[in-house]
């Protein structure tokens, strides 16, 4: 299990292993680390279809404060979305498609 409880305050939620094949030892891969106890009820469940890896289940309790007024509201019915679908209508496989074709260069582009 890993240990991150020392300087930096850390807590690994996960306690059992989520990974397990045939008669191998099972391993803890999955991990929910925070820095604070919001974490609970951490349930391990059945894999989905092929996998060997178990589903995790947690409950998270977040508490917002920073952000109580309507002002910080997105008004999503003010956007000019015209100028915005103009802005974004160009030939994207050429934009994308470096001479180089290196993956750096497409990041650059975008």
């Amino acid at each position: 299990m890993l240990n991150c409880d020392g300087a930096i305050g850390l807590m690994q939620h996960v306690n059992n292993p989520t990974r397990q094949r045939g008669g191998y030892t099972p391993h803890t891969l999955h991990l929910v680390i925070t820095s604070e106890e919001f974490i609970s009820d951490i349930k391990h469940l059945s894999p989905l279809g092929t996998s060997d890896h178990c589903l995790l289940i947690f409950t998270c309790q977040l508490h917002n404060t920073k952000f109580t007024s309507n002002k910080n509201k997105l008004r999503l019915d003010r956007g000019d979305y015209n100028d915005f679908r103009e802005f974004l209508d160009i030939d994207w496989d050429d934009y994308l498609t470096p001479s180089d074709n290196s993956v750096d260069k497409m990041g650059e582009n975008f």
